[in-house]
Formats: structure tokens, C-alpha cells, sequence
């Protein structure tokens, strides 16, 4: 009678363990699945990579630039402007993924250093001083200095606030080199622009999308809202570094 008895305690116990295990276990992968330990993000991570692949050489390295050519003020004036625009957008990422540690932040920071070494090639064939500032986070540009100041505090309250950084970062960067664009008829400079464009619009579809695995959306502050739905709804852009706008480019 004691040992059945006992036998049937310890049947008891066991189970009251077991259940108490599993329900730890659930714990822990939902509270992972939230952060994006587990879920989906790996296999993002690894299509994100294979974006970064298309973006990540000098697009000026590989086109015919008459240096001869004499520029405009607002060709200098652009060229100097979206050199340190692109720094800021690898700069703000390389902060924000020190400070969250997310793939995303740190493949996209990559191909925006490819980004700015663009326009630098560009500056040096054209024989213009280049306002680019060695150290992380500082610009000769003041309002981009505040820009970068801001968005490096807003990504940094949480990790949603970041992936929005980055999407509005991507946003801004595409109607600048639209404007840019129209401001040049300078084909050597357009080629280069249009290939930094359609790395940003890869950029916004990849933000976007790591924002929708967080139940998360951002609304366009520069895009007009129709084009931003375009964007970020068409796949992913492929191109050569020779000038046109891989499969989704406008001009």
C-alpha cells in the first residue's frame, strides 16, 4: 500500500515537473519569437544578404566619366550634399545595430559605404574638394549633423523606432537623388545616382518588411504615398552598375 502509494506520488510530481518545464520552455520561445531570436528572421537575414550582394561595389568604378565636363553649381552643390548624405545613412546604421545588434543595420551599412564611395569617385574625377569627415557621425554639412544626431536618438528609444529610422532614412535619400536627377543632365553623374536609387528603394522594401514581423508599419514622410506603396510592394531591384534602374526604375 506504501509503495503504491509512493509510486503514485512520484507519478505526480514528475508530471507537475514536466508540465512546469514545457510551460518555462513556451516562455522562452515566445518571449525569442518577440525579439526575432527564432520566427522567420534568420531566413530574412539571409535573403537580406543576397540584396546586399547586388550593392555592394563602387557604381562609379565601372561607367565612362568625362572629367572635362564642366558642372553646375547645383551638379557640385548635389554631389557634395548626397556625399554626406549616404555617410550619414552608414553611419546611423552602424550606430543603431551597436546598439540593437540587428543583421539588417549592419549588411544596409555596408552598401551605403559603397554608396558614398560612389559619389567620392565621381567628386575626384571632377576634381571637387570632398567634404567628407572621417570620424562616425560627424559632417561638414550642419544640417545633416542635426539630422544624424536626431535620428541616432530616436532608433536608439527601441528597436521598432530604429527599423523606422532606417525606412525614413532609405525614404528621404530617394526623392533627394530624384531631385538631384532632375537638376543634372550630366549622364556619368545620372547613372551613379540612379544605382544609389535603386539600392534605397531595396533598402526601404527590407526595413518595411522586418517592420511588418513586428506588427509594424511606417508611413512616408518625403514619398509621395502612392509611390511608396509602389516601392515597397514590387520585388526586389537587380542591376548592373552600368547606369539604368535594374527591374522597378522610373527613368
Amino acid at each position: 500500500m506504501n509503495k503504491k502509494y509512493i509510486t503514485t506520488s512520484l507519478i505526480v510530481v514528475i508530471t507537475i515537473l514536466l508540465v512546469t518545464v514545457a510551460s518555462l520552455l513556451l516562455y522562452i520561445y515566445s518571449v525569442s519569437e518577440e525579439k526575432g531570436i527564432y520566427s522567420s528572421e534568420l531566413s530574412f537575414e539571409e535573403d537580406l544578404s543576397q540584396v546586399m550582394n547586388d550593392d555592394l561595389y563602387n557604381h562609379a568604378d565601372n561607367i565612362e566619366i568625362n572629367e572635362q565636363a564642366t558642372l553646375t553649381e547645383e551638379e557640385i552643390s548635389d554631389l557634395l550634399y548626397m556625399r554626406e548624405e549616404e555617410k550619414l545613412a552608414h553611419d546611423v546604421y552602424t550606430a543603431l545595430y551597436s546598439e540593437w545588434g540587428l543583421n539588417i543595420f549592419s549588411n544596409i551599412s555596408n552598401s551605403e559605404q559603397k554608396h558614398t564611395d560612389s559619389i567620392a569617385t565621381l567628386i575626384e574625377a571632377y576634381n571637387l574638394d570632398d567634404p567628407y569627415m572621417q570620424a562616425a557621425g560627424e559632417f561638414s554639412n550642419s544640417d545633416l549633423q542635426e539630422l544624424y544626431d536626431q535620428l541616432v536618438e530616436t532608433g536608439s528609444e527601441s528597436i521598432i523606432d530604429a527599423l523606422k529610422v532606417g525606412a525614413l532614412i532609405e525614404d528621404l535619400d530617394i526623392v533627394d537623388l530624384e531631385n538631384a536627377m532632375n537638376r543634372t543632365d550630366n549622364q556619368s553623374i545620372i547613372s551613379v545616382y540612379e544605382n544609389l536609387q535603386r539600392g534605397s528603394r531595396n533598402h526601404i522594401r527590407s526595413f518595411t518588411s522586418m517592420l511588418e514581423r513586428y506588427g509594424e508599419t511606417y508611413t512616408p514622410e518625403y514619398l509621395d504615398y502612392e509611390e511608396y506603396i509602389s516601392i515597397i510592394t514590387s520585388g526586389h531591384e537587380t542591376g548592373n552598375g552600368n547606369g539604368g534602374n535594374g527591374n522597378g526604375g522610373n527613368h
